[in-house]
C-alpha cells in the first residue's frame, strides 16, 4: 500500500474513532470504553513486546 494511501486511511479511521468517542461520551460510557482500550493496548504490548513509542 502506498504511503499516501496509508495516511488517508489513518485519518479516516481517526475521524471514525472520534465520532464513536463522542457518542460514548453522550451516553456516559466513555470512561468504561477507555478502560477497555487501555487493557487492549496493554495486551497488545505483552503479545508483541511493543514499547510505548512503537505504539505511537
Amino acid at each position: 500500500m502506498a504511503k499516501g494511501k496509508t495516511k488517508q486511511d489513518a485519518k479516516a479511521i481517526a475521524k471514525d474513532v472520534v465520532k464513536v468517542l463522542k457518542e460514548l461520551d453522550r451516553k456516559g460510557e466513555l470512561a468504561r470504553a477507555g478502560k477497555k482500550v487501555a487493557k487492549a493496548i496493554n495486551n497488545l504490548r505483552k503479545e508483541r513486546r511493543l514499547t510505548w513509542e512503537q505504539l505511537h
